[in-house]
């Protein structure tokens, strides 16, 4: 696949994609695209599709982490996107991929091999688990979750792994404003202040947004929930 149309693009958002980076970013679609039938990893197969609804929003996503400090965490990492691509523009900043998944967490560990990606880890766990082990939980500078499931579950099971002053990033489609009104209790519950809807558009054109809380506060040791409780009960309301 030819990613050279990529760099228009990165170069308005402000992110240089040179040559060894889209050879990067080659090496990881064409390692998805050998492999998916046997991994399900996507649903989207066609060369465009992968180019705007996974490479161009996670170079958008890339974009909008600009200015964070300290190592990053994308849980539920599936194929890669936006992880991968992130460590590959942010080569200064340790990425860890959080999967669930023993079948993914192998076909991510060969992305990062074929990447040549030093600043990339993989841990097969759940998102409940690593958030409350010593070492991982508020030791993040930023914590992406792009397709982790509803809100209040991406809240409770992202933020206690942000440090105070680090921020959580949601891309959550084309109503992420509707989707967080009346969860700021919530979110000052969990250790979170300032939130704030971004918009940005991807290689085609589509609008999107995505969700940012700055975590102001540590967040209670009770948080997260055992695996599956925040599925099963996700905290809309405070009390």
């Amino acid at each position: 696949m030819d990613l050279t149309a990529l760099k228009p693009y990165a170069a308005r958002l402000g992110l240089e994609l040179d040559g060894a980076s889209i050879d990067r970013l080659t090496r990881h679609v064409e390692l998805l695209v050998q492999v998916n039938d046997r991994f399900n990893l996507t649903t989207l197969t066609a060369d465009q599709e992968i180019l705007d609804r996974h490479l161009s929003d996670s170079l958008a996503i890339a974009a909008l982490l600009a200015g964070a400090a300290g190592p990053i965490i994308d849980l539920g990492s599936g194929a890669g996107f936006p992880a991968l691509p992130v460590a590959v523009l942010r080569p200064e900043c340790q990425v860890t991929l959080v999967e669930s998944s023993r079948r993914k967490s192998v076909f991510l560990r060969e992305a990062i091999r074929s990447m040549r990606l030093e600043n990339a880890r993989v841990e097969t766990v759940r998102a409940e688990e690593i958030g409350r082990a010593p070492g991982e939980r508020e030791s993040y500078g930023a914590c992406i979750c792009r397709a982790f499931g509803p809100l209040p579950v991406v809240l409770e099971c992202g933020l206690p792994l942000v440090a105070p002053g680090g921020r959580l990033l949601a891309p959550r489609g084309a109503d992420a404003r509707a989707e967080a009104e009346g969860l700021d209790e919530v979110i000052a519950l969990l250790g979170g202040g300032e939130r704030r809807v971004i918009g940005y558009e991807l290689l085609s054109g589509i609008r999107l947004e995505a969700l940012q809380v700055v975590k102001t506060g540590s967040t209670p040791p009770r948080y997260p929930r055992r695996v599956g409780v925040p599925a099963r009960r996700p905290l809309t309301r405070v009390g």
